[in-house]
């Protein structure tokens, strides 16, 4: 990821943006630094988003800015731990999708307050979602995944609101855009 944000960067001749790698939980960087803090479809592969959020807050200046974007699990526990099970089973390196009520509350312990908030049903084909994660269709961990999300379908008991298309099935992601500073600082 580092060498494409890289090679993007010098193709597009940007001059003020740096890229460096460091642990979510300890970022090298001081206090107060930056004045936004963004993470974007990351929040689903931390263990332990507390604590990133936490770091998050640290390395922002106190008037700056936080924007987080990421997928939304499903509210019902039923769909909730079917949900999760097949993202999972598709990348390894998934850890557990948030829900809306999980995310507020975060933001509520860590001090924040939502300036801007969106919500979207973000579509996509399945076949592609799966490619992205390295499986063909016929690999073993493609047909785990698909018949795990077929066997779902019924009901649309996993969140995905999964629907046929042709040799294909179309899939959902809700997403939630949101946009925080520290209660007290707008």
């Amino acid at each position: 990821m580092l060498r494409r944000a890289r090679a993007f960067q010098a193709e597009k001749q940007i001059v003020n943006a740096a890229f460096v790698q460091g642990d979510a939980e300890q970022l090298p960087f001081p206090a107060g630094t930056f004045d936004l803090v963004s993470y974007q479809c990351s929040f689903h592969h931390m263990p332990k988003p507390q604590l990133v959020l936490a770091e998050m807050i640290h390395v922002t200046k106190p008037e700056g800015r936080l924007l987080i974007i990421d997928h939304l699990a499903p509210e019902s526990e039923s769909k909730f731990e079917i949900y999760n099970r097949i993202e999972v089973l598709r990348d390894p390196s998934h850890t557990l999708t948030l829900r809306l009520t999980d995310f507020l509350k975060l933001f509520d312990e860590g001090g924040l307050e939502i300036l801007r908030q969106s919500l979207r049903r973000r579509q996509r084909s399945f076949n592609n979602w799966m490619l992205r994660g390295g499986h063909a269709p016929g690999t073993k961990k493609y047909i785990e995944t698909r018949r795990l999300l077929e066997d779902s379908m019924e009901g649309y008991r996993a969140g995905f609101s999964p629907k046929a298309d042709g040799e294909d099935i179309q899939i959902v992601h809700n997403e939630g855009m949101f946009l925080l500073v520290r209660k007290g600082t707008e």
